[in-house]
């Protein structure tokens, strides 16, 4: 990398870097778009749980085992995958009852990794207080056995 020459014609002036450089002067550029991680959407801490669980499609149905939950959705290993976006019912037995929550499928991963197993992430939607009291505490009980 070479270094730039100046000559008398195009050299800085002092009055260059004496001069304020005011908000205005500044135009900066948003970042470029990029969709957002499972994390980065995440609004609510997960937490570990086991639970077998139904979803169900308009016209399709699964069974999977829930492996976190939070009071903003649950994360279903299943090999069966929904498409994105699409509304689902989902069927929990809770310790405190069974709920019938409504979500959507936030993401799918479809590929198994390290430590990685296949299955959806499901967005809860339109939760009642009730139902939500009912999730808060499963996970307050769930943590509570964990630590």
């Amino acid at each position: 990398m070479s270094t730039p020459s100046f000559s008398a014609e195009n050299a800085p002036t002092q009055e260059h870097f004496e001069r304020e450089v005011r908000p205005d002067d500044v135009t900066a550029s948003p970042p470029p778009e990029r969709e957002l991680t499972g994390a980065e959407q995440r609004t609510s801490t997960r937490i570990p749980y086991h639970l077998e669980v139904n979803l169900y499609g308009e016209n399709e149905f699964c069974s999977g085992v829930v492996t976190n939950l939070s009071d903003g959705g649950i994360f279903i290993e299943t090999y069966y995958f929904f498409d994105l976006d699409v509304e689902v019912k989902v069927d929990l037995d809770l310790p405190d009852g069974r709920l019938w929550l409504s979500g959507r499928v936030a993401w799918v991963r479809d590929t198994v990794g390290d430590n990685c197993a296949p299955g959806m992430g499901i967005a809860f939607r339109d939760v009642s207080a009730a139902d939500q009291e009912t999730v808060l505490h499963a996970i307050k009980l769930a943590s509570d056995d964990c630590g």
